[in-house]
């Protein structure tokens, strides 16, 4: 986890593990239609697909679920038997261990070959929004949660909350670009 304060401002960087990324491998796994409104896990870090019975409504209880995790992001490993949505809980419970592993490897993966965090460029963004502003920002609080997606790209899951395409994040022009528009729009 990397955390980058100011003096009214704070942004939380971290690959997990998160409830986050158990339900992103969770709505894979379960093949959820993939939504452009989420990231998609890649094939290669999951196991196969599991097969379940009524796919739409396993879909409408994840999406509530998915709506309540931003405050309980901190929550891992997580506990399928404490979810309050029953066809869910069942559907992924014989699957739980599973996905923790595979969450597990990727992220021991993802450390082992960048020992060295990428430079965050969020100071230097907060510094030229106050040069821009002529001001202080205003004071703002952001967590940024790296995942392996399909796509390199940004995810806002809740209004602190932003989901980070691992690729994207590596790539420190692209992100410095893409990560300012969420960034200068708090200050």
């Amino acid at each position: 986890m990397y955390t980058k304060n100011g003096p009214r401002w704070q942004i939380t960087e971290t690959d997990g593990p998160t409830v986050i990324h158990f339900a992103l491998w969770a709505r894979t796994v379960l093949g959820m239609h993939p939504s452009a409104d989420l990231p998609t896990i890649p094939d290669q870090l999951h196991s196969e697909a599991v097969h379940v019975g009524d796919v739409e409504s396993l879909d409408r209880e994840w999406k509530s679920w998915w709506r309540s995790l931003p405050q309980a992001m901190d929550e891992w490993p997580v506990n399928v038997a404490t979810l309050s949505y029953a066809g869910l809980a069942a559907a992924i419970e014989p699957i739980q261990a599973t996905i923790h592993d595979s969450i597990s490897r990727w992220r021991d993966t993802y450390r082992d070959t960048h020992t060295t965090p990428p430079a965050a460029p969020y100071l230097d963004i907060v510094t030229d929004r106050a040069a821009t502003l002529g001001r202080p920002v205003n004071p703002f609080s952001l967590k940024v949660v790296l995942i392996p997606a399909t796509q390199p790209r940004i995810w806002q899951a809740a209004p602190d909350l932003l989901l980070v395409d691992t690729t994207l994040r590596d790539d420190a022009t692209a992100y410095k670009h893409a990560i300012s528009a969420h960034i200068t729009t708090r200050g």
